[in-house]
């Protein structure tokens, strides 16, 4: 009798949540890829395409070491999303992500499940959050707060976009929208200030069709490079950053041009241990246009950055993003190839792949220039081809921004580039592409022996399979 009882009673008490429970939409989205390249002279991520300008983790040496040699890999990316809707008012999302950075990877676990044998601990947590909208309280403004695991993005074409910790408050008092973000970057001990912390809020409205905003962040971090790990108690911090961000934009349509135009300043103090401080002062400008015509697209744009002055330790003046910043410039020259890399390939492979994570970076976009114009047509419903061509100049003073040659160059090279998409069923896309870049003396680097070698142009021929679900 008294099983029967406890029985009844856990049936009330489940019954009675249920009834004040809202019902929950579970949605389930994703994507896998298969990407295969052939290639030289071009920089890459995670073991992707060889690197002439960056020998740490790649097999080309800057010294001198298989440059100017051929290689090719086969990759792959498998995407997961999951979400729980509980109307609008309440929503939870978790996304993982698995990648293989060349198949046949070294054994590993993150970015190595092409490892033979298989069976890695390759799946990555790249979010997990829910959303609340706030209930009124006598002020009517939409409102909600995200908590958790999340993407920070603002102006991620060529400012910032990073995943991390943090809060996130969304508000659209009429006409304007307001994002007012703190995230956390590193805690480290928690009873000592060697903490980081990011505020940032992104304020825009629309006038005559077009979206105008500006943006701006602080970033307080005690322990500057951004640690990897804990540091023993009593191991002080090896410096300290305060740097902030100020940016606007504007986006919109007229006589039916797109236009997007960005203006971001970056500024501030590295305190390193034991050294002066570094100030920084940098900048970077952008416009951006695309004109479709039937079945024709037309575009382009162009951009300065900034760059450093090499013999000033001081002073930093090329234009920087945060640290862990992952910027697309490939969406800015959409159908580039090599130096911005494609944006139908991830976005990973190119001299401004990915960020560095703990340091604030010129990201190869800080101490260049360049502008490019491209061309589209479709041809079938399933099938359209991009021409792109683009020059790219270098702001850096008394060096180069790419090449180690010790000289003052000013041309980067001149890339061109053929796109061609397929639509190959609704839910898979297939993209082809081939880039070639004529490089400039500001690519030149130095050989093991000390002398200045002018390297062969980069190209590339590259294929991507993506299904989509």
């Amino acid at each position: 009798m008294k099983k029967i009882s406890l029985l009844i009673g856990l049936l009330v008490i489940v019954f009675a949540a249920t009834a004040y429970a809202q019902p929950v939409e579970f949605k389930m989205s994703g994507m896998m890829d298969f990407v295969a390249a052939t290639f030289k002279n071009i920089p890459g991520s995670s073991g992707g395409f060889a690197s002439y300008a960056n020998g740490a983790g790649t097999e080309i040496d800057p010294a001198g070491g298989n440059v100017d040699h051929s290689g090719a890999i086969a990759d792959s990316r498998a995407r997961l999303k999951f979400q729980a809707n509980a109307g609008k008012e309440l929503s939870a999302t978790i996304f993982f992500e698995m990648d293989s950075a060349t198949w046949g990877d070294a054994n590993g676990t993150r970015n190595s499940m092409g490892y033979w044998n298989a069976d890695r601990a390759g799946v990555e947590i790249k979010h997990a959050f829910f959303d609340v909208a706030v209930p009124y309280f006598g002020v009517p403004v939409p409102t909600t707060v995200r908590l958790g695991i999340q993407p920070l993005s603002i102006r991620d074409t060529w400012f910032l976009y990073v995943d991390g910790a943090g809060a996130v408050i969304q508000m659209k008092p009429d006409p304007l929208n307001i994002k007012l973000a703190w995230m956390k970057p590193y805690e480290g001990r928690v009873y000592n200030s060697d903490d980081a912390d990011v505020f940032a809020a992104d304020v825009s409205g629309t006038i005559e069709g077009f979206t105008l905003g500006a943006h701006g962040s602080y970033w307080n971090i005690n322990s500057y490079p951004l640690p990897t790990s804990v540091a023993a108690v009593g191991t002080p911090a090896d410096g300290s950053a305060d740097m902030y961000w100020l940016g606007a934009y504007a986006d919109g349509k007229y006589a039916g041009f797109e236009f997007n135009f960005d203006f971001i300043y970056d500024g501030g103090k590295v305190k390193p241990k034991g050294a002066d401080d570094i100030k920084l002062s940098g900048w970077m400008a952008a416009l951006g246009v695309d004109f479709p015509w039937e079945i024709w697209d037309f575009g382009g744009g162009l951009w300065y950055a900034t760059g450093a002055n090499t013999e000033d330790t001081n002073k930093q003046k090329a234009y920087l993003v945060p640290p862990g910043a992952e910027p697309g410039p490939d969406a800015f020259s959409k159908y580039g190839s090599i130096f911005h890399g494609s944006g139908l390939f991830r976005g990973e492979y190119g001299y401004a792949a990915n960020g560095d994570h703990s340091n604030a970076s010129g990201q190869t976009i800080g101490g260049t220039w360049g502008v490019n114009l491209y061309a589209g047509l479709k041809l079938t419903p399933w099938y359209k081809v991009y021409l792109d061509g683009m020059y790219l100049g270098d702001t850096t003073k008394n060096g180069d921004t790419v090449g180690n040659s010790g000289k003052d160059e000013n041309c980067i090279g001149y890339e061109f580039t053929l796109s061609n998409i397929f639509k190959v069923y609704n839910n898979l896309d297939l993209y082809v592409i081939g880039g070639y870049l004529i490089a400039g003396d500001a690519l030149d680097m130095v050989d093991g022996t000390g002398k200045i070698q002018g390297n062969d142009n980069p190209w590339a021929l590259a294929t991507r399979l993506v299904y989509s679900f």
